[in-house]
């Protein structure tokens, strides 16, 4: 099955759950010293990675003949024993030395599905993580009677279940020039985050980018414990993809425990999906707005009003702009900054902001009708 482009809108169906964190959870039967817990991690051969009880570390199960690296961390006065382990439901289907064509992973790996390997449907990726969910816990609740024999304890004297801490969805998208796509994502991410959050934020926007191993990422924060991010996976590919972390899963009120049944991992999957699918849609239309040689009027509206937090404000910049194309640099430098980056705005050689030519079309429209309203009006 081709890869989607950015053309069309995102189906739960597209998305494949990537990383996920597993949290398997357990109560001790009381409560340890600190200084008992770090000697014992270490004996088994975790290393601590704060200065809170967490350790990490990997572990091999005789008992079940498997290997997991885990996080390992208590809290509650150290009487709550958490192991994490993160799986990933695509690894089985990457084909590291089979024919590619001409596409190549940007990082030099092939970490990613083969074009025959995209589906239709995600059904088998999410029973492959149910699968691997279930398959770990029995190697956890290994290691987690190792930790307390180790402890001087007598057993876990509770086992509290399983819950999944975070959650990667990800889809790639057919791009012929990835590398120029995610620079464009920057705006499409302002304009799809800057009013969208329901959480209290730092800083003006959600929206921010950083470079690793020499490619650029876009990040934005719908809400807290909500991320996006898009980036080059491929030379022919471009991947956005969504965490949901412990505090997103609070946000959407979505309960992250699982029972034992094969359709749990499903269920929650497709819960957490039918919730991103809206942002992504929203991602992909003003990308495609800012492709657009002649942008809209509704695009012209909507996008230079997300600019703004005041109603008022916006709709007496957006009549300026279009009665006058510009307005100079010293009035309210933060949002012509913002709409510049957007690509509403050019910047002129004596300093004041114009509009870009891909609006001017949509201004004029807004011009033409508040001339007919205004001579209504003194009719």
């Amino acid at each position: 099955m081709p890869l989607p482009n950015r053309n069309q809108s995102i189906s739960i169906s597209q998305l494949y759950p990537d990383r996920i964190r597993v949290n398997y959870q357990y109560s001790l039967s009381n409560r340890v010293p600190a200084n008992r817990i770090h000697d014992a991690l270490q004996a088994s051969g975790f290393e601590r990675v704060s200065e809170r009880l967490q350790f990490r570390g990997t572990f091999d199960s005789s008992a079940y003949g498997r290997q997991i690296t885990a996080f390992v961390s208590f809290a509650l006065n150290n009487s709550l024993l958490n192991i994490y382990v993160d799986i990933n439901p695509l690894s089985d289907r990457h084909r590291e030395r089979e024919n590619f064509g001409d596409e190549r992973a940007v990082d030099g790996s092939e970490n990613w599905l083969h074009p025959d390997d995209i589906l239709l449907d995600n059904r088998q990726i999410w029973e492959r993580a149910n699968e691997l969910t279930w398959l770990n816990e029995s190697v956890a609740n290994d290691l987690a009677e190792r930790i307390v024999r180790t402890l001087g304890l007598s057993t876990v004297s509770f086992y509290r279940g399983v819950a999944i801490d975070r959650m990667e969805l990800t889809c790639d998208f057919s791009e012929a020039c990835p590398f120029a796509a995610v620079q464009r994502m920057q705006n499409a991410f302002e304009s799809a985050f800057l009013d969208t959050r329901s959480n209290p934020l730092r800083g003006e926007s959600s929206v921010s980018t950083r470079t690793e191993n020499g490619q650029r990422i876009v990040h934005g924060t719908w809400r807290q414990g909500i991320v996006f991010r898009a980036y080059a996976k491929t030379n022919r590919r471009l991947r956005i993809e969504c965490e949901v972390r412990s505090q997103g899963f609070r946000n959407l009120r979505i309960p992250r425990r699982l029972d034992r049944h094969d359709e749990d991992f499903g269920v929650l999957f497709g819960i957490v999906a039918g919730q991103i699918t809206e942002p992504l849609d929203s991602i992909l239309s003003f990308d495609r707005a800012s492709e657009t040689q002649n942008g809209s009027l509704i695009e012209f509206v909507l996008g230079i009003g997300n600019a703004f937090r005041n109603s008022q404000a916006a709709r007496m910049f957006i009549e300026r702009i279009s009665i006058d194309h510009s307005v100079p640099s010293a009035s309210d430098r933060p949002r012509l900054e913002r709409l510049l980056r957007r690509g509403f705005l050019e910047r002129s050689n004596r300093g004041v902001y114009r509009i870009a030519s891909g609006w001017r079309a949509a201004a004029n429209r807004v011009r033409s009708d508040l001339m007919v309203f205004l001579r209504a009006a003194v009719r």
